[in-house]
């Protein structure tokens, strides 16, 4: 039976590298699916409370220990918060009812599924809330992201999660909680494959300590079932020549490859399967070794191209903006900085009216820099010390407050 082997956390704990993912796995058959991963060798699984699957997943886990299969403690449980649960006074209430549906006592890692704080849904009007609060309209709380961490460092430090982390955040953000934390993320998941390589975010989290799990492993094949355009459009990775190769090569399938290019690289993966042999062929993925030459050919695929992104939905940026309508806020300033090696955004493309066509949703790669008059702009940047120059260059969209002298990512 193939097992995985795992990565030291900077908490000391072991996280394994190859993992089972539960995002859209069926209710009906989950626990089954769970049950047959334990019995495979898969001793992590990443669930959600977004997946809505987690009861099931609990009874898979359940079932699994009932038998003798695996023990508790042998096993990695992995949990998210949702964004509708940010407030502070949330965070421990929805944890300790994931804990429930799961049927454990603590979570191995608990993650800020997504660095967007929504208005509080209760889970008796509807669990999982998703993003839309009511008739299909995003409406968000004012949780800082600061507020929210300091409430997983309580769940942290009083034992219901082991290991706590962030998903979806950019440099930018972790740079900014690093001014904040009482105890670094663990890890940080983010949608990683060789289309979206994100290099210098891993030599980030590299130097800072953090393991990085990646999601989507496969690129545009998690999405199809989406019925997402740009995943259609994007040549799948099974099929791309440069993978199948290397596969053929090594007496491999091209998904043992693309997870291979991870986990040697230090890159945790969380796979799914339905299938036995596949199941197993997903978690012997550290077996077999790629040349240097053959990471850095599936690595120069990369396109910077981003299937899970919700500034693709507009509605989620306008409530963000509008919460400021009745501020002086006016006009926001946007600028491409997809050469970000070369030196940054640097050319005004657009001024926009933040209360009427604000746009930011559709430029993937931007900074956004929003101000009262300029008069008030510049004092606010006087009084913190710091220039125009300095704040707006960041890779992923990001607004900037001038009244309190900080830049926030999007996503």
């Amino acid at each position: 039976m193939p097992t995985s082997p795992t990565v030291k956390l900077n908490n000391g704990k072991q996280m394994p590298l190859v993992g089972f993912g539960l995002w859209k796995v069926d209710n009906a058959t989950c626990a089954d699916t769970v049950y047959n991963a334990i019995k495979t060798g898969y001793r992590l699984f990443d669930g959600a409370c977004d997946y809505g699957n987690e009861v099931e997943a609990g009874q898979g886990v359940a079932r699994a220990i009932k038998d003798g299969l695996v023990k508790r403690e042998e096993l990695f449980l992995v949990s998210k918060l949702w964004n509708s649960f940010h407030d502070k006074e949330r965070v421990k209430p929805i944890c300790k009812k994931q804990l429930a549906d799961w049927g454990i006592d603590y979570f191995d890692l608990y993650i800020i599924h997504f660095p967007i704080a929504l208005k509080y849904v209760d889970p008796s009007v509807r669990y999982p809330p998703g993003f839309f609060y009511e008739d299909n309209k995003v409406e968000l709380s004012k949780a800082t992201l600061q507020e929210t961490y300091h409430a997983m460092e309580e769940l942290y430090e009083e034992g219901l999660a082991k290991s706590i982390g962030v998903s979806n955040y950019t440099g930018t953000l972790l740079l900014d909680l690093e001014r904040y934390a009482k105890h670094l993320p663990q890890t940080l998941q983010i949608e990683h494959h060789p289309y979206l390589v994100q290099q210098d975010l891993l030599d980030l989290c590299k130097r800072r300590g953090i393991s990085v799990t990646a999601y989507s492993s496969f690129g545009p094949q998690s999405f199809l079932e989406l019925d997402m355009q740009k995943a259609k459009d994007a040549p799948l990775l099974f099929d791309h020549e440069t993978v199948k190769s290397i596969a053929s090569k090594h007496g491999k399938t091209p998904a043992q490859v693309l997870l291979r290019w991870a986990t040697q690289r230090g890159v945790a993966v969380i796979p799914k399967s339905n299938n036995p042999d596949r199941l197993a062929q997903n978690l012997d993925v550290c077996s077999f070794e790629l040349a240097e030459e053959e990471i850095a050919k599936i690595s120069s695929l990369d396109q910077g191209l981003r299937f899970n992104n919700p500034l693709n939905v507009s509605s989620l940026v306008l409530p963000l903006l509008a919460c400021e309508a009745d501020d002086d806020y006016s006009t926001a300033c946007l600028s491409p900085s997809s050469h970000r090696r070369s030196g940054g955004p640097s050319v005004l493309v657009e001024r926009v009216d933040i209360r009427s066509d604000f746009t930011v949703g559709l430029l993937p790669h931007c900074w956004v820099m929003l101000h009262r008059s300029e008069a008030r702009r510049d004092h606010a940047l006087r009084m913190h010390g710091t220039t125009l120059k300095a704040v707006h260059r960041c890779c992923q969209p990001c607004i900037y407050d001038a009244r309190g002298g900080r830049t926030y990512g999007l996503w």
